[in-house]
């Protein structure tokens, strides 16, 4: 054990020598463990201690703060930015809402920054005030029998960053099994789920709601946890359904394609469109739109699952509730596109669907083959620009919330870029020579550069030829 001044600590056969200061009082010590600690379990009243707002033997102040922070500057070290006390990131993630420049909680409502390459930007303040973290309470229902495996707590806002331990949360003690009490939640938009398991060697299910935190405790919150359910659809290629190519039922056989070879006036052969098409790999898939995206079981619903049964039919099992979009990924067709995705002769393409209780209206995936091209040169100061400079097409503003409508491409060796598979319609070219990964995607982000970009007209049946000029922009990798 060492004490006050330049001290020599010993910790088992490791010497630690520290420097004299007026403000330490140092000590050591050696703790061994029975097993390795990826082997052992965290005792539940650590788990306990580790909630936020829970009965610590201490607590965090000004004043402590202040002492903690006069430690570090002793010597002429200057605790800002990363260098700051963890404690005070800790105290931040439950204290703090997220806030964007100047001083606006919600990303959407921020002013943008926007930087050119080389240029120095000062006065960027941002007004950070302590907020009180309130109670979240309520109930739920869920299925007989159902274990409870806690909450989630996660902000709408898809540019908030926040750490998986503040996103998982244990409620407190409660008299009833069917109850809930979640404390220290920060001010903001989230998401609310109730997590529960069916029975041990089940899949989770959830339940949702939206909540909006101010400054007062939020009571009488219901939850209702639903059951997984199935999601079916139908493919369809040129507005036609084709008989898959794994079918054997005797209906299938006596419909499936005709005429595998079909000559042409060169005297060659050619394969039928229709055994094409039936021999297609299709993925189709489920993709979160709303606070779900941030939950593991949520990503990926239907990944990889190919819609190769009779008719081009596919069923994604045990899908949990929430608002989704779906995916389709054609493979070996690259002038095909997905025309539009309908529930009920609805098209859902844009709004997405809603899964409930109920099984879901089935999907009708339609698949056109007929796309068109968008080819051009991309220039930086009027010069063809190198190779492997992203280029991205985008659809229109009002559009913009459909992920499966961007398209990204990169300039060959002679700086041109081809699109193909792309609808009819108007979409917006733009270029840089680095961005962020996925950052076109965020519309905040793409309107920065609205101004850059290079308005397409798409018409039917036809290539289009357009130049485009490379935005330089830095950005951190």
């Amino acid at each position: 054990m060492g004490t006050f001044g330049a001290a020599i600590l010993t910790m088992s056969s490791l010497p630690i020598t520290i420097d004299e200061h007026p403000l330490l009082d140092a000590g050591a010590f050696t703790t061994t463990f029975p097993r390795t600690l990826g082997e052992m379990e965290t005792p539940s009243p650590i788990r306990d201690l580790l909630q936020a707002g829970a009965a610590a033997p201490m607590a965090s102040s000004d004043e402590v703060r202040k002492l903690v922070r006069d430690l570090l500057r002793h010597g002429g070290y200057k605790p800002t930015g990363r260098g700051k006390p963890a404690s005070e990131y800790l105290i931040g993630a439950t204290g703090f809402p997220h806030v964007y420049f100047p001083s606006a909680t919600d990303a959407h409502q921020a002013i943008p920054v926007v930087i050119q390459g080389g240029e120095s930007l000062s006065r960027i303040d941002i007004d950070a005030k302590a907020a009180r973290a309130v109670t979240i309470s309520g109930r739920f229902s869920a299925p007989s029998g159902a274990i409870d495996t806690g909450y989630r707590v996660i902000p709408k806002d898809p540019n908030a960053w926040v750490p998986f331990s503040a996103v998982t949360r244990r409620s407190d003690t409660v008299p009833n099994a069917d109850q809930f009490t979640i404390p220290g939640v920060g001010p903001g938009s989230y998401d609310f789920y109730a997590v529960k398991r069916p029975r041990a060697d089940a899949p989770l299910i959830y339940g949702h709601i939206p909540v909006e935190v101010n400054t007062a405790d939020l009571k009488n919150l219901f939850v209702q946890v639903q059951p997984r359910v199935a999601a079916p659809g139908v493919v369809t290629f040129n507005g036609n359904a084709v008989v898959r190519g794994n079918d054997s039922s005797s209906s299938s056989r006596a419909n499936a394609p005709t005429g595998t070879l079909q000559a042409a006036s060169d005297g060659t052969y050619k394969i039928s469109l229709d055994v094409v098409l039936a021999t297609t790999p299709i993925q189709v898939a489920l993709e979160p739109d709303d606070g779900a995206r941030r939950l593991p079981v949520y990503r990926n619903v239907g990944r990889g699952l190919q819609a190769a049964v009779a008719s081009g039919a596919f069923v994604i099992p045990e899908v949990p509730g929430g608002q989704f979009r779906a995916r389709v990924d054609i493979l070996e067709l690259p002038d095909a596109y997905v025309a539009d995705i309908r529930q009920r002769g609805v098209s859902v393409y844009d709004a997405g669907i809603t899964i409930t209780e109920r099984a879901p209206e089935s999907l009708e995936v339609q698949i056109n083959t007929d796309g068109n091209r968008i080819e051009g040169l991309a220039r930086i100061e009027g010069l063809p620009a190198p190779p492997g400079m992203l280029v991205v097409l985008a659809p229109p503003p009002s559009r913009r919330q459909n992920r499966a409508l961007y398209k990204v491409t990169f300039t060959g060796s002679d700086g041109r870029f081809v699109f193909r598979g792309v609808p009819p319609g108007e979409f917006k070219l733009f270029a840089w020579n680095a961005i962020p990964i996925g950052a076109y995607k965020n519309d905040v982000f793409l309107t920065r550069f609205e101004s850059s970009g290079k308005t397409v007209r798409v018409p039917q049946d036809t290539t289009v030829t357009v130049p485009v000029n490379i935005v330089e922009s830095y950005f951190p990798r």
